[in-house]
């Protein structure tokens, strides 16, 4: 139970942007023991049930939330976005084209991330395709989310 309640510590500081170094000071740990911690509380996430993002395919699946949606916005079944997620410029050896990853609007390297929440905000969809260099629009092609939504019945 210490090393579960020790593992969401050390993620949910660390994913808000806490230093690793404050982190290891606070829980008294060895940088391998924070590690360890972290991996195990992301893979607990990753791993839960409950949390895995579902988006909706079946058509009662889709008439719910479009029904959920009506009450804010009609005709919607999910709301989608890009956010920018700043990273290290990765190495020559790891990617052909390392400057596929710079973003001119926000002036770092970074991936484009394209985001789905339903009407109660919980995320429903998540990808992570694209290069920062990337626009929005684009990046919401190369997800493969519009083949789908054109696919899907109208109403």
């Amino acid at each position: 139970m210490v090393f579960l309640e020790l593992s969401v510590h050390v993620m949910l500081r660390y994913l808000v942007g806490g230093s690793y170094h404050d982190i290891q000071a606070t829980a008294a740990l060895a940088k391998s023991s924070f590690y360890s911690c972290l991996h195990c509380g992301v893979n607990s996430v990753n791993n839960c049930k409950e949390l895995a993002l579902k988006f909706p395919t079946l058509a009662s699946e889709l008439q719910k939330f479009a029904a959920d949606f009506a009450a804010k916005l009609n005709g919607c079944i999910a709301a989608q976005d890009g956010w920018l997620c700043r990273i290290q410029v990765p190495p020559e050896a790891k990617t052909m084209n390392k400057s596929s990853y710079f973003s001119r609007h926000h002036q770092c390297h970074g991936f484009n991330v394209q985001a789905a929440c339903d009407a109660v905000c919980r995320f429903i969809f998540v990808s992570t395709r694209c290069p920062g260099g990337t626009g929005d629009s684009k990046a919401f092609y190369g997800t493969g989310s519009a083949m789908f939504l054109q696919e899907i019945p109208s109403g």
